[in-house]
């Protein structure tokens, strides 16, 4: 989030407002099963992979590639657990 930030910021672009601890509710039941969750870390581990390779080749700046390179490494990172 910082270096998103630190782009952000040097290019003159507004920071999105995201989601905040209040919009949680830690007390709330599970919505759905384990084997949900799993599927769906299972699905968006292999979009990422597909979604930062495609995002690094088609960026021109080398500060975004590295950005994107990390990001590529942290989900390849999260898919092989």
């Amino acid at each position: 989030m910082a270096q998103i930030s630190d782009i952000f910021t040097k290019e003159g672009i507004p920071l999105p407002i995201g989601f905040g601890e209040q919009d949680v509710n830690l007390q709330a039941k599970k919505l759905f099963s384990d084997v949900t969750y799993m599927r769906y870390l299972h699905h968006m581990g292999r979009t990422g992979l597909n979604s930062y390779s495609l995002a690094k080749s088609v960026s021109a700046r080398k500060d975004v590639r590295n950005l994107f390179k990390q990001f590529s490494n942290q989900t390849e990172t999260l898919y092989d657990l």
